[in-house]
């Protein structure tokens, strides 16, 4: 594998707050030990976005979460320790390790529905990002678009050169 190349893990992992069962896959912007490639991460989230405004008035709508899931180290740890620029998809996993919510054994449960749209997003990531774009060129417009909008209200100002 190259190390330019952008990796995506793929996984189940426990359900969190804000990283719940049946509400679709969850980007991960990091774990329990370290944040994900920021370059991926934007991207995903951007492509996740444009998927949900399409399909918002369809009968099988497009739902993600979004958050840093805190509970464990996934693989895109290692990865990106090694310089591979990686992020992460999870479906979120009731029963993590097979312990039920009174300590029981009780079996790891994921919703289809989930799993359905992690498999949806990884098609369309890769059917619209077909090449690295200029993810901070586009960034860097943002910020000084929303600068010059809110410019007015900052106590100190900042000199082009540094935008």
């Amino acid at each position: 594998i190259h190390k330019n190349n952008w990796i995506l893990s793929l996984e189940a992992s426990r359900e969190l707050p804000e990283a719940e069962f049946g509400k679709g896959p969850v980007l991960r912007t990091g774990d329990r030990a370290f944040l994900f490639d920021p370059e991926l991460a934007a991207i995903s989230w951007k492509v996740a976005q444009e998927l949900e405004q399409e399909t918002r008035t369809s009968s099988t709508p497009f739902l993600f979460q979004r958050r840093l899931m805190s509970g464990g180290t996934c693989e895109a740890t290692p990865l990106s320790l090694f310089g591979f620029p990686a992020a992460g998809i999870a479906v979120p996993l009731r029963n993590y390790h097979n312990i039920g919510t009174d300590q029981k054994p009780a079996p790891e449960i994921i919703s289809l529905a989930d799993t359905e749209r992690a498999r949806w997003f990884c098609v369309e990531l890769a059917r619209r990002v077909p090449k690295k774009p200029d993810w901070r060129g586009t960034m860097l417009k943002e910020i000084r678009k929303d600068y010059r909008i809110l410019k007015k209200q900052l106590r100190f100002r900042v000199s082009n050169s540094e935008l």
